[in-house]
Order: C-alpha cells, then sequence, then structure tokens
C-alpha cells in the first residue's frame, strides 16, 4: 500500500505530461498500425488529457484567466455547433473531428497553470529535440532505404501497390515517397519537426549531449518531408523572432570558419551518402522541389493558389458556414460529399462560419501580439511556434491534425505560465 502511495505522489501533472510527449508522435503507428482493429485505444490520450484538465481545474477552483478566455469560448462555440449539427445533419465524421479541435486545447489550460521548476521545463524541451531528431531520421531511412511498401504492410492508406493520395509523392518521383517519420503524412511530420527546431533555437533551455548533432538531424529530417509550406514557415519564423527579440549576432572570423567548415562537411556527407546508397535520388528531389517551386511546373505550388481562391466565392455566399463536420480531410475518409478546402482558415471558416472560424485562431495571434509588445519577457519560443505553425494554416489543412495542435496549444499555455514567467525573469 505504501508503495503505491508511493507511485501515486511521483506521477504527477508533469510526469503524466512528459509521457504524453513520448506517446504522442507514435500514435498513428500504435492505434492506426499496430492496433488497427480496435478504436478504443484512440482514446487513451484524449483521456488523459481530459483528467489533466480536470485536475487543474479542481486545483485552481475553476477560476478561469484572461488567457484562458478564448479557448474556453471556442470548445464552448464548437461543442455546441457540433451537437445541433449533428441533430440535423447526422454526418458521421461530427464527435471525431469535434475532440480534434477541443481536447488538444486544453493542454492549453493544463500547461498555463502546472507548477514546473526550471529543471522541468528543460527536460520537456530535451524531450521534443531529442525524440523528433530521432523520428526524422528514421523517417529518411524508411523513405529511402525501406521504401513505401513498408508503410502498405503495416497498414498506411494504400490501394495495394501505392500509397493513397499524392502527398506521399514528389512529382515526377512516384513511388520515392517523401518521409513521413511516424506521422500520418509528410506535411504534419514537416510541422512537427519544424515545431522542435524551433524549440531548438527559440529556447536557451536544453541541456542535451551531441546537441548540435540532432539539430542537423531535425534539418536534413524536414528536407526530408519536402514540405516546403513547414520550411518557409519555420524561415519565416526565424527572421520575425529575431527581429522581435532585436538579438545582433556577431561573427567572428573563428566562428564564421567553423561554421562554415561544418555546413560543407555535413553537405559533403550527405552528398556521399546519397551517391553511394541512393543513386542520388536525395539530391534530385531536393532539386526537382526546388526548381519546379520557382518555374510554376509544380501541380501542388498551382493547386495551392488555386485554392486560396476559388472558396472564397463558397465563403461569401455561406457567411455562417457550411455545417459542422463535414469539411476536410477527416470527414472525406468517412464520407465522398464531404466539402475539401486546403486552408485550415477557409477551413473552420466552412464549418463555423466567417467571425466564428476565426475566433478559433486568436489564441496563436494573441501569443504573438503579446511577445511583440512585452519584450521584457524573453520567452519567444511560443511565438516562434505560432508564426510557423499559422502559416502552414494558410496552405494546408492541418487544423484538423492532432499533434500540430497539441503541440502548439502546449507551448501557448507554457507562454502564460507565472512558472515559466519567474524562469526566464531570473534569467
Amino acid at each position: 500500500m505504501q508503495r503505491i502511495n508511493g507511485i501515486r505522489k511521483k506521477i504527477g501533472m508533469y510526469e503524466w505530461l512528459c509521457i504524453l510527449l513520448l506517446y504522442m508522435p507514435f500514435h498513428y503507428y500504435i492505434c492506426e498500425c499496430l492496433f488497427s482493429e480496435t478504436k478504443i485505444d484512440n482514446m487513451i490520450r484524449d483521456v488523459v488529457i481530459v483528467i489533466m484538465f480536470v485536475i487543474i481545474l479542481y486545483k485552481s477552483k475553476l477560476k478561469i484567466g484572461r488567457h484562458d478566455m478564448f479557448v474556453v469560448m471556442n470548445c464552448i462555440i464548437i461543442t455546441i455547433f457540433a451537437v445541433c449539427s449533428f441533430i440535423k445533419n447526422g454526418y458521421p465524421a461530427t464527435f471525431n473531428i469535434l475532440s480534434t479541435y477541443i481536447i488538444p486545447q486544453l493542454i492549453f489550460i493544463v500547461c498555463s497553470r502546472i507548477k514546473i521548476t526550471y529543471e522541468q521545463y528543460r527536460n520537456i524541451n530535451n524531450i521534443m529535440v531529442f525524440e523528433l531528431a530521432i523520428i526524422a531520421i528514421y523517417g529518411l531511412f524508411q523513405a529511402f532505404v525501406l521504401g513505401d511498401d513498408f508503410l502498405i504492410r503495416i497498414g498506411y492508406p494504400n490501394d495495394g501497390y501505392v500509397l493513397s493520395g499524392y502527398s506521399y509523392y514528389i512529382s515526377g518521383y512516384f513511388g520515392n515517397q517523401r518521409s513521413v517519420g511516424t506521422f500520418i503524412s509528410p506535411n504534419v511530420c514537416g510541422v512537427v519537426l519544424a515545431i522542435a527546431i524551433c524549440v531548438y533555437f527559440c529556447s536557451n533551455i536544453i541541456s542535451i549531449k551531441r546537441k548540435k548533432l540532432l539539430i542537423i538531424f531535425l534539418i536534413i529530417g524536414l528536407v526530408g518531408t519536402f514540405s516546403r509550406s513547414a520550411i518557409i514557415g519555420l524561415l519565416l519564423s526565424m527572421i520575425i523572432i529575431s527581429f522581435i527579440s532585436g538579438k545582433k549576432i556577431k561573427i567572428t572570423k573563428r566562428s564564421l570558419t567553423i561554421g562554415i567548415a561544418s555546413f560543407l562537411f555535413v553537405i559533403v556527407i550527405i552528398l556521399y551518402v546519397d551517391s553511394r546508397y541512393l543513386g542520388g535520388l536525395f539530391g534530385d528531389m531536393v532539386l526537382r522541389t526546388l526548381s519546379s517551386a520557382f518555374n510554376k511546373s509544380d501541380p501542388s505550388a498551382k493547386a495551392h493558389a488555386k485554392d486560396l481562391l476559388e472558396p472564397l466565392s463558397i465563403i461569401l455566399n455561406h457567411p455562417f458556414g457550411l455545417g459542422f463536420g463535414n469539411n476536410g480531410p477527416v470527414a472525406l475518409d468517412v464520407s465522398v460529399k464531404a466539402n475539401i478546402v486546403e486552408s485550415s482558415f477557409y477551413l473552420m471558416i466552412y464549418e463555423l462560419g466567417i467571425v466564428l472560424g476565426m475566433l478559433f485562431f486568436v489564441p496563436y495571434f494573441c501569443v504573438i501580439i503579446d511577445t511583440f509588445r512585452n519584450k521584457k519577457y524573453r520567452n519567444y519560443l511560443p511565438a516562434a511556434i505560432s508564426i510557423a505553425v499559422c502559416f502552414t494554416y494558410v496552405l494546408l489543412p492541418n487544423v484538423q491534425t492532432y499533434e500540430i495542435l497539441f503541440y502548439s496549444f502546449m507551448y501557448m499555455g507554457f507562454y502564460y505560465n507565472p512558472c515559466i514567467k519567474k524562469i526566464y525573469i531570473k534569467q
């Protein structure tokens, strides 16, 4: 009995959060590939987050803070829309989409109130960087060595011969897949790796041996996803954050020499491995991706431009939305009549209407604006993640991706956490 009580004391909110972080990247492998016969395991992360949310709310005596208001409003509004829409239309994906939107938002309130020490916050950042760096390298090995046959065998969506969906492949290289890591798609993997890179560069609260090797893994892994939206979003984020922080980069001759030498060394290693074991495939696919984006020959780039203009007429004709639960890729999985739109901003407008649809993204905007306004609080990481993620929202329906919502709302919650603020003030 004493041993059980001791375990309970050791496994607190922080420990459960670490368990969630370790589990999150492997959810698709575990629930959709390994145990595809049952759907109960899909609820594990939902149940853990809800329990954490209830406990943290109970401990704070049901008080709702100023920064929690938009999250609470979003959850209430989305739930009302979902219930009313299901009663009226009975869309089969309604409650699956509802949980995808709501549950990750609850982690915001958990992380904004959890009592956390410097060492614990450092460990969380360490987990993010280390775990996703390993997944990045694994993703490259899977994509360019094991190939799409491996993903088909373990249960990824397919037609028996190739993976279902053009997003798994680069135009002109059909049969040679983009890296998905352990996630459902290359674009999702790209955004999550971009978040990990933000953690590496924008948080000075990490301590991992050979961390420079890990950032190389992350960057190469991100390139291997060929997700231009994630790459551009990351670069845009780094530029804006460097402007906000006002940091002046001091470059000495020694650091410049070491930097150039290290960069060239990594490039030579990549070229050697690519030439020796992959027949130059990786390099060719990178060049194809870059050149097609500039010469406008890539169908994906053309589709993005088209997808940003065509839905406008639909939105103007339906300012209160098209009905919750019948929009986006999650709805398409169970209904051929689902409304397809690429931009996450348009997708939420399809779900909730113009005003309430944009309300969903207000927490992201608040973190970015507060970071601009309060430069003395030098926690730039949540804003960096918000900028990178919001850029991908412009082009892709990532708002229906559980992992992206979880990671972004987790760090946004940390931004408003008093314990985290004290850590940065002491620094």
